[in-house]
């Protein structure tokens, strides 16, 4: 990324930025702690998935927020038009075996 950035046609992007710095991959357990913090901040339910699920969405991620917040968002969209309460390891699976 950082010789990608360094080329001509980035200098506009590089312009705006103040700084980049490469952030580490959280763990299994970092990854699920952040999404139930992202969901307590966002004012969701508690419990809302399933904790293999939780599991499951971190180990699909490698520790990745950003997957891990577009993911969770696709499960609980998943969930709905199933009109199910729970995001279970079944409708994380139907979307990770569509990737």
């Amino acid at each position: 990324l950082k010789a990608y950035l360094n080329l001509d046609v980035m200098s506009a992007i590089m312009s705006r930025l103040s700084f980049v710095f490469k952030m580490q991959p959280l763990s299994i357990e970092e990854s699920v702690d952040f999404l139930k913090y992202r969901l307590k901040i966002g004012q969701g339910p508690q419990g809302v998935f399933d904790e293999e699920a939780l599991k499951l969405l971190a180990i699909d991620c490698n520790g990745n927020r950003r997957r891990l917040n577009n993911l969770a968002g696709l499960c609980l969209d998943e969930a709905a038009i199933r009109d199910e309460k729970l995001v279970t390891v079944d409708i994380v699976h139907s979307l990770t075996q569509k990737e």
